[in-house]
């Protein structure tokens, strides 16, 4: 269990600090309803991501027929989406604290 912990975090931290970053631009560019906008970012590299994969074992099953495909495993697709709808809602939310100019006093 450590053993798959250690393989598998380093990919969840860096999708999350992509996300994020993306969810800051992205919330930061469009100048209202930033956590809204960052969860679409978030949708878009889900999409993205999946229709590559996708195309990928499109690929793979017609060379080497269904068998070849691993399963699905569900757990870590929807823990995989949190992190992105989640890593990039924040990044929008960071833009909309972090976006706005000081009041005049």
């Amino acid at each position: 269990m450590q053993l798959l912990l250690s393989s598998v975090l380093p990919e969840y931290v860096a999708q999350f600090l992509a996300l994020l970053l993306a969810g800051y631009v992205t919330g930061h560019v469009v100048g209202e309803w930033h956590a809204l906008w960052g969860a679409l970012a978030a949708v878009a590299y889900i999409f993205v991501t999946v229709t590559v994969s996708s195309v990928r074992e499109i690929a793979e099953a017609r060379q080497l027929g269904l068998a070849a495909l691993a399963p699905i495993d569900f757990a870590q697709l929807a823990f995989a989406d949190v992190v992105a709808m989640t890593g990039a809602s924040c990044g929008g939310w960071l833009a909309s604290r972090l976006g706005r100019p000081a009041a005049n006093q």
